[in-house]
């Protein structure tokens, strides 16, 4: 019935969001711990529902749109537990919120590598991801038993995501969906050193630790990436064709160009350090590229001149 039905996902988004509301009343609060668990049991019910719609029919939009709907939903009903109640009476529902959220940006990976051209998957893991950092990087939020702070939390965190989606390029770089998801990591984690993802005033990022992290962050994504692929593909060339390593290399270009012009335009230019050299990859990268019709025309023509501006 659920499917690719709009009116049928509105209609249980509607009968959802009044089922959580419920755990709420009388008193606009949620205060008790069973209250607490008994709400996330819910919220979890309903994501195996759309992962069983999604296994059932690939690609289901609406069912990640639907998760989506469900991740945010138990986000902000404690935000506004908060507001209502103060920090104390929401510290279960800040260990289940954070269990919860960081159960759902570990399922992404291992879904984009059964399911390789799955683009709602890729985004519904940005929105979720998102939203525990953004819950984590909160002065009354919570980032499970580390020690770090959060700011460093989050970079790490990210940067495991990234160096774990490296193992997706062996089996995978031909598609395209694996690329848009290490592009969406790279945003967020590029928002955190501006302090984009922090609730209230900006905070950037100034300690040592995010320093380091974001010039590992430039030359890991824009120099090592591009350069380490290369050589993978040659030593592999037999099992490739000519068309497929061409498509390969246009995403790992791509990739590299795009994500330096993010780098570029980030408000940070104290944390990020100098670009000399990742500047140069990229003059390299444009003009091995210039002749190839496969790189997308906006970048190819707007990264000159980006460049010429640092």
């Amino acid at each position: 019935m659920l499917k690719n039905r709009p009116s049928s996902w509105a209609y249980r988004k509607w009968i959802f969001g009044r089922l959580i509301d419920q755990f709420s009343k009388p008193h606009g609060v949620i205060d008790t711990e069973h209250q607490w668990t008994e709400l996330f049991e819910r919220i979890k019910e309903e994501v195996r529902v759309c992962i069983s719609v999604a296994e059932h029919f690939p690609k289901n939009y609406y069912s990640w749109t639907h998760r989506n709907f469900v991740s945010r939903l138990a986000y902000q009903t404690w935000s506004t537990n908060v507001l209502n109640a103060g920090t104390g009476a929401s510290n279960s529902g800040s260990h289940l919120l954070f269990n919860f959220l960081e159960d759902e940006v570990n399922r992404i990976e291992p879904w984009l590598m059964n399911h390789v051209s799955d683009h709602s998957a890729a985004h519904y893991g940005a929105e979720v991801l998102g939203l525990l950092l953004t819950f984590g990087l909160r002065d009354d939020g919570y980032t499970g038993d580390t020690s770090l702070p959060a700011q460093e939390w989050g970079l790490s965190l990210i940067g495991n995501i990234l160096a774990s989606s490296r193992t997706a390029f062996e089996h995978f770089q031909f598609h395209e969906v694996i690329w848009i998801w290490r592009r969406l990591c790279g945003c967020l984690f590029l928002k955190i050193i501006d302090g984009k993802l922090r609730q209230g005033a900006v905070t950037k990022v100034s300690s040592s630790y995010s320093r380091a992290a974001a010039q590992e962050f430039t030359k890991n994504e824009v120099i090592d990436l591009t350069e380490n692929f290369n050589k993978q593909l040659e030593l592999s060339k037999s099992c490739f064709t000519e068309d497929e390593k061409r498509l390969a290399r246009k995403h790992s270009a791509a990739y590299s160009l795009w994500i330096f012009r993010q780098i570029v335009l980030c408000q940070c230019k104290d944390v990020i350090g100098d670009l000399s050299e990742a500047q140069g990859h990229v003059h390299k990268l444009i003009s091995a590229m210039h002749d190839d019709e496969t790189i997308v025309h906006n970048i190819r023509v707007y990264l000159p001149a980006l460049t010429k501006s640092l």
